[in-house]
């Protein structure tokens, strides 16, 4: 007896997508009996296949997926237990979170940000800032994410003038997708001019 396997599925799309879902599509092959459809998927941080509940339509949602991650994902037909020789499979990038809860540690000549990754996986951050009235002088440094850390990302940047509002937008970059972009406005702390003097008579109790 030989076994006979059954023709792969044809024309696989993704049809709809929300920030952690997307549901794929795909056209049933002709001239070949299909039981039920095989839906896989795995990332690429992780080589392991996770199988989803076989289905008899030819639609199948792929759900809670990691913001950030890149995935293949993989159909195939099934005829009484036998897949097909040719599973078809694409693949799709989650957008990464935005930024969020940034706090700013200011003094006259220098801003520290700082803030708590994002849900899901960061490669880098973009962070671009200029001067309030002077949009087009715009700074840009990229800021790398320790995959392994947990702690906050800080960034600290200097040679700023005194006094004066700073904008700053800021991306997180995974997988070639770029984030929301977040703002936060902030002002560095004027210098100041005058003198001050000591005064070490103790009878000048006012002074």
């Amino acid at each position: 007896f030989q076994p006979v396997f059954p023709r792969p599925p044809r024309n696989m799309t993704i049809e709809k997508t929300t920030t952690n879902s997307v549901i794929v599509q795909w056209v049933a092959p002709i001239d070949s009996l299909i039981t039920e459809y095989a839906i896989r998927y795995r990332t690429d941080t992780d080589r392991t296949w996770v199988r989803l509940p076989a289905v008899q339509n030819t639609e199948a949602e792929v759900t809670d997926m990691t913001p950030g991650e890149r995935y293949t994902i993989q159909v195939n037909t099934v005829s009484y237990g036998l897949e097909s020789n040719e599973p078809q499979q694409l693949n799709h990038t989650v957008r990464p979170n935005p930024v969020s809860n940034i706090a700013p540690l200011v003094d006259s000549n220098n801003v520290t940000l700082e803030w708590p990754r994002p849900e899901g996986r960061v490669e880098t951050y973009i962070v671009r800032w200029w001067e309030g009235t002077n949009s087009s002088q715009i700074n840009k440094r990229n800021v790398s994410q320790n995959q392994n850390g947990t702690g906050p990302v800080r960034l600290l940047v200097g040679d700023l003038m005194p006094g004066l509002e700073y904008i700053f937008d800021i991306q997180a970059v995974s997988n070639g997708l770029e984030s929301d972009v977040t703002i936060l406005r902030t002002r560095t702390m004027p210098l100041i001019q005058s003198e001050v003097v000591v005064v070490n008579n103790q009878q000048s109790t006012d002074s």
